[in-house]
Order: structure tokens, then sequence, then C-alpha cells
């Protein structure tokens, strides 16, 4: 599937606008900054990436356990460990305090990390620390599963919006909405603002749950957690004789 780009998306919100004219420029930057709250706040698959890296080998202590993000990394979803038999397995997130407690002295292949920065704020890189530290003989490959940021091309009517099809109109409202807001249109701002998010009518208490809710109900739906039963079940229940 071939993704849209924002000038794709363009004449769509012009037109939710009112076909408005000499604001092509604002409305590319509407589109964008719609499409970088949806997708830094939605796990959507299409920003799902991965990388492999080797663990650096005859290193002077205290800089081979450490490790920056991949590039444009938002967030881990998971790290492994590859074996040279090509098994794997899966490094556990602990807290820093709890990397403390490994003497540093003691080599092995990690089994867990942290997050980690020792850089100034100026140039802060986020990065991981690992423990056990990796030995200096030994090479190890760090296998990384993440949600990647959402990439915006130098030319901004070129970036292309990496999220499913059906979030295309999301991002078009979204984009909408900052333009009635920026044009201090503001009825139509809330009226989009409730269509996207869900409004509530203080008269009839009837609550309406917005387009976005709706999608995500359908990728909890999709989702592989939906096969192990992990979600919540709608009703509470005992297990007595009879339920509630």
């Amino acid at each position: 599937m071939a993704f849209q780009q924002i000038s794709d998306r363009l004449p769509l919100v012009k037109t939710k606008l009112g076909e408005k004219t000499g604001i092509d420029t604002k409305i590319h930057q509407w589109i964008r900054d719609a499409f970088i709250e949806f997708a830094m706040a939605t796990p959507f698959e299409e920003l799902l990436s991965s990388k492999d890296q080797t663990t650096t080998t005859g290193a002077t202590l205290g800089t081979d356990d450490i490790y920056d993000y991949p590039d444009n990394c938002r967030a881990i979803k998971s790290i492994h460990m590859l074996r040279t038999d090509g098994s794997s397995y899966e490094l556990r997130r602990k807290n820093t305090k709890y990397l403390d407690k490994y003497n540093t002295n003691s080599t092995g292949p990690p089994t867990i990390y942290a997050p980690w920065s020792v850089q100034p704020q100026a140039s802060f890189k986020r990065q991981i620390i690992v423990r056990p530290m990796p030995g200096a003989t030994v090479t190890y490959t760090l296998r990384w599963r993440f949600w990647q940021m959402p990439i915006i091309d130098g030319t901004l009517a070129d970036t292309y919006l990496t999220v499913p099809l059906d979030w295309l109109e999301i991002i078009d409202y979204g984009a909408a909405m900052r333009g009635f807001q920026d044009l201090l249109m503001f009825d139509r701002a809330m009226i989009t603002h409730a269509f996207l998010y869900g409004g509530y009518d203080p008269e009839t208490h009837f609550k309406t749950p917005g387009i976005i809710k709706q999608r995500m109900t359908a990728m909890i739906a999709e989702s592989e957690a939906e096969e192990y039963g992990i979600r919540p079940r709608l009703s509470g229940y005992t297990n007595t004789h009879g339920g509630r």
C-alpha cells in the first residue's frame, strides 16, 4: 500500500475550510500537526520498525554497556538478544536503581536493560544501559523493536502520512479543526472537536464517543491481545454460584 502525502490531503481539508484561498502553506502545517498528534499517540502498525545492533567488544568499562536508541525511535516495544545459534531471548526492562545491584566487573550475556542518559540537556540522547556487562571477547546482537516517530519531509507537502487508510479522514478533520481555530471560526472548531473526540450534552446527558474512539475500538478488536483474552471483561463476575 502506497502511503498518501500531505499534498494529497490538501484539497479535502481545503474543502472543509470553505475553499479559502491563500492558505495552502498553513493547511500543510495543520495537516502536519494533526499527523504528529495522532502518530505519536496511537500504536499504528505502520510505524513499527526494527534494527539489529552489535554490542561493542573490547571497549573500556562504562561505555560498552550503553547504547543509543535507534534513529527516529519514539518508544521501545521490545529488545531481544540474539545468540550465535540463531535463538533469542527478550531483555527485561528495569529501573536504573535495580541495575545498581549488579557488579560492573562481572560480564556475560545481558538480560536486563533500563532507560539511561548521561548527556547534558543541550545534546540529550535517549539511551539504554544493560546488565550484566557484555563480555569483551564475545559479540552479542541486540534486536530492537520500536515505535517510529512520524518522519516530516524537508518539503512539507511531500511528507508521507504513515497511518492506516481509515485514519486519513481523522487527520483531515484534525487539520480542519486547527484551521478553524486559527481562522477564529470557534463554533466550527468546537463542532469538529466533538466529532473527533466526542461530546457531552448537559441537557440530555447524551454522550457521543467521537470518531477517534470508534477507530481505536476497531484497532483493539483486531489486536493480537484479543486472541488471548487479555482485554478486560465488559461486566464483572464472581466465582460464587450464580455470579452477582
